[in-house]
């Protein structure tokens, strides 16, 4: 999302806009990196639910998000898609549920860390239907999905954009959605409310710089960022991403 961003920005504001990947700690490290970064409007931070509101009320930080940073623009809704390895005897979620029902603890997710919204998706999936499966964290959901693609991992919730190309290649297993309805990205995966009901949980993304960026720069790039999710074309491939 941060690289569509990127490139269909370059252009309108006649500046390279590079994305740089800074992983860990819930996404925790690349926040306090912009955090730190002068306040000139050049440095900027697709911010998150993980970091900027699950994670603070959890551990102390370097770093407060209502003092430290400053909104520039809101950006998306994301569902996460439980996926489990091809090799695991459940197509449906009340299948996975029964396998660990049957071997409590046996069955284990991934995660990107401690108090990431995937994190809080699994452990509201295991609250509801009162199962016992085990949490392990991961520097980011990058290597949680190496590991689920290679078996030793059972499960793991990703975000419907990065889980896609690894469900339509069979690398994994889509089991449900995290979203109310459907996500059109995959018609035919049920809702997770579908099997316990009222189960509803979205993942957002922002634009925020550090806190002291002036003021015309926040308004031009809200207005940028607003006027390019207006457009139906960008919507559409988004949509078709899962976004």
């Amino acid at each position: 999302l941060a690289r569509a961003l990127a490139e269909e920005l370059t252009p309108v504001l006649l500046q390279a806009v590079v994305v740089e990947n800074r992983t860990g700690a819930c996404g925790s490290v690349g926040t306090e990196a912009v955090v730190l970064a002068p306040a000139d409007g050049y440095t900027m931070v697709m911010g998150s639910t993980g970091p900027l509101a699950i994670t603070p009320a959890l551990q102390r930080l370097s770093y407060d998000p209502e003092r430290d940073l400053v909104p520039i623009a809101p950006v998306a809704a994301v569902a996460s898609v439980l996926v489990v390895h091809p090799s695991v005897n459940a197509r449906t979620l009340a299948e996975l549920l029964a396998l660990a029902r049957a071997e409590p603890g046996r069955l284990n997710y991934g995660s990107s860390g401690i108090g990431s919204a995937q994190h809080l998706f699994a452990e509201l999936v295991k609250q509801q239907a009162n199962v016992d499966i085990t949490h392990v964290p991961y520097r980011g959901t990058g290597p949680a999905m190496v590991d689920t693609v290679g078996g030793r991992l059972t499960m793991m919730f990703d975000t419907t954009p990065t889980a896609l190309p690894h469900i339509r290649d069979g690398r994994v297993r889509p089991i449900a959605v995290t979203s109310a309805r459907r996500d059109p990205a995959l018609p035919d995966v049920p809702t997770i409310g579908e099997t316990l009901p009222g189960y509803e949980a979205l993942g957002w993304y922002g634009i925020l710089g550090p806190a002291g960026t002036p003021a015309p720069v926040i308004e031009r790039m809200n207005r940028e960022i607003n006027a390019l999710l207006g457009r139906a074309e960008f919507r559409a491939k988004r949509a078709a991403q899962g976004v």
